[in-house]
């Protein structure tokens, strides 16, 4: 396994919320509501948030008893891509 450090730039943004209310989030690119999914029951203050209508994907940071949370976008196909060229993986078969 290669590890290498890597530096990227993500879009944070701060978001209220009421933990006795569903939780809506709109995508900061398309403003549309974003899916939201717990992908590990272990850690339910960690969620991922995703765009149907733009594609975006976004982890989504939050604590009950703060009634706020951090919402960064994560990052596009095209910096996975780099990230992974930086790594010497090349494009996928096809790609």
């Amino acid at each position: 396994m290669l590890k290498k450090n890597l530096n990227l730039t993500l879009t944070a943004s701060r978001h209220t919320f009421s933990p006795d209310s569903p939780l809506m989030v709109a995508c900061v690119d398309c403003k549309s509501g974003l899916d939201v999914h717990q992908p590990d029951m272990a850690q339910p203050e960690r969620l991922l948030g995703t765009c149907e209508q733009c594609g975006a994907w976004y982890l989504l940071a939050c604590r009950a008893d703060r009634r706020d949370m951090v919402v960064m976008r994560l990052p596009e196909e095209a910096e996975i891509a780099e990230a992974a060229s930086r790594l010497g993986i090349g494009p996928a078969p096809g790609g």
